[in-house]
């Protein structure tokens, strides 16, 4: 049975465990799953990701849910200083459609669910806002990580590891 996306959201949710960032080859990453009142939500999860060689840059940190036999899909995107731009290429609110964004955005689950066939628009969260104002520092990312996907430890999550060289 699939689960109802709107109503998890919705929830207050917290860390399944304590959060490390790992290598994966020129990247950092995590995924941790999320807890409603103590008890595990199969299939939601966190995933974060970064460049092993750009401090403060490039950090995406997803809300996402994996059914029993499918792979993860998006529910929920936070970009900080991406290297890549985004274009909602005409969807969404008018005074951003087919505008480039260049800055950190915002893929919320309420502007990708589609309430007419109860599933996120495809592919891969197509419509983002700019953050505004936009975090100052990782502790003011995981700040909004918290408010936004309602993860109540979200300022558990340790800095990235990053490293100052390239190997």
């Amino acid at each position: 049975m699939a689960p109802d996306l709107p109503a998890l959201i919705a929830q207050e949710k917290n860390l399944g465990f304590p959060v490390k960032w790992a290598k994966d080859g020129d990247c950092l990453v995590f995924l941790a799953p999320l807890e409603i009142d103590g008890i595990t939500i199969q299939g939601l999860q966190l995933r974060g990701k970064t460049k092993a060689f750009y401090a403060n840059r490039n950090i995406t940190i997803q809300l996402q849910y994996q059914g029993i036999l499918g792979k993860a899909e998006p529910i929920a995107r936070i970009c900080w200083k991406p290297f890549h731009t985004h274009n909602n290429k005409g969807k969404g609110p008018h005074g951003l459609r087919f505008v480039e964004q260049k800055g950190s955005h915002h893929h919320s689950f309420g502007d990708n669910w589609n309430t007419t066939t109860n599933q996120m628009f495809k592919p891969n969260l197509p419509i983002a806002v700019p953050l505004s104002p936009e975090p100052q520092g990782f502790f003011e990312l995981l700040a909004l990580v918290r408010k936004e996907f309602r993860i109540m430890d979200a300022d558990a999550i340790e800095i990235p590891q990053w490293s100052e060289k390239l190997a």
